[in-house]
């Protein structure tokens, strides 16, 4: 079988450094972000992850996705579900605060 396998998106640092080394062009690299190549969700350090507490003192960490879109799938993003993506993505950065993973309260269940 020659099943379509998806591709690992581009960070946008990635993106931006093809479009700087004139590897790409500010078309292709609008294409690439408009297609859903290019990831756009805001990224923290490795050991870092953006989060806040609880009234109770425990850390809970904001996400937004698309249910029924993922790795497995040949659906693209729309361009009006990237413009959501990255209004939300904006809003949840603005209102967490850096958080060290090691110093996380673990939920209890």
């Amino acid at each position: 079988m020659n099943e379509k396998k998806p591709f690992k998106k581009l960070t946008k640092a990635q993106a931006t450094d093809l479009l700087n080394a004139g590897s790409i062009t500010q078309e292709i690299f609008d294409n690439l972000i408009a297609n859903g190549q290019v990831a756009t969700g805001i990224r923290s350090a490795k050991n870092v992850e953006r989060g806040m507490l609880t009234a109770d003192g425990r850390t809970i960490k904001p996400s937004f996705y698309f249910a029924g879109i993922g790795k497995n799938t040949d659906e693209a993003y729309t361009p009006e579900m990237m413009e959501l993506k990255e209004a939300v993505n904006n809003l949840i950065y603005a209102a967490t605060t850096e958080i060290k993973k090691e110093e996380e309260t673990p939920s209890e269940v």
